[in-house]
């Protein structure tokens, strides 16, 4: 991880239409090239309204004020055109389901080629070969076997590993991973962990991910980011939110996952006993 600065958020708020209340209030941070800053927090925190904003994807009628500056340019003031050469270039995206936004006509292969066909402008047998080329990593052997499949005839680990390949096959920055390990069971949620920590150590990408997870991200994560109902209450390694949170909020997050870790545990004993 450098010290170097890939994106910076300044005083971003945001607010739905029709709501009374911004979903996100004055957030600031900046995430540096190479790094994993996890951000965790409950359901309405903001956590995925702040990742839909820095992959374009808010819906229409939004208010969003401040400034997230990336490669030179603003992501909270660009048009749907301005931004369409940057999600899925320079900025990947992790949704939590990939199941529920990829298409079930649509092999993985045919799904990865299309990345390159729209982006690089490359002729279908091209793209064939450098979605051959993307996936392998990923699965090594059982690469043709995923390559000729359909969504549906995949596990969630396997559907996961491949939206991971596709969002990074042209060799984004930035990866937005929005809860990607919540809807996976034990092995396939560490397995897509250990992943992302491959790509952002090996590849020097950055992964801004977020989490409901407190263990998950003191884990994971080189910087901490907690958010409370759409504000920013703590920021710090791992190491330091561990041991000496500042936010009411986010020691009450820590007793809580410790209680639930503790109850694992007894259950576990129970179990042996």
């Amino acid at each position: 991880m450098s010290e170097e600065i890939l994106l910076q958020a300044k005083n971003v708020s945001v607010r739905y239409p029709g709501s009374e209340k911004n979903a996100l209030e004055s957030v600031s941070f900046g995430v540096c090239r190479g790094e994993i800053l996890m951000l965790a927090g409950g359901s309405g925190s903001g956590k995925s309204t702040l990742l839909g904003l820095l992959a374009g994807l808010l819906p229409d009628g939004c208010r969003v004020t401040g400034e997230a500056l990336f490669a030179g340019k603003n992501l909270c003031a660009l048009s749907e055109k301005e931004f369409f050469p940057l999600r899925g270039g320079t900025i990947g995206t992790i949704f939590q389901s990939p199941g529920a936004y990829l298409d079930p006509r649509m092999t993985i292969g045919a799904q990865t080629a299309e990345i390159f066909s729209v982006h690089q402008k490359v002729r279908k047998k091209e793209a064939r070969r450098l979605a051959e080329d993307a996936l392998t990593p990923f699965f090594g052997e059982e690469c043709g076997r995923i390559f000729d499949s359909f969504p549906f005839e995949l596990s969630g680990g396997q559907l996961q590993r491949a939206s991971i390949a596709m969002a990074s096959s042209l060799s984004p920055s930035l990866l937005l991973c929005d809860e990607p390990t919540s809807a996976l069971d034990a092995f396939s949620a560490a397995q897509t962990a250990q992943l992302l920590r491959a790509l952002s150590r090996e590849k020097n990408v950055s992964v801004l991910m977020t989490t409901h997870n407190l263990p998950l991200a003191l884990s994971l994560g080189d910087r901490i980011m907690i958010l409370h109902e759409g504000t920013l209450v703590e920021t710090g390694t791992p190491e330091a939110v561990a041991r000496s949170p500042k936010a009411a909020y986010t020691k009450a997050l820590l007793q809580a996952a410790d209680f639930s870790e503790r109850r694992a545990s007894d259950g576990e004993n129970r179990s042996l006993t």
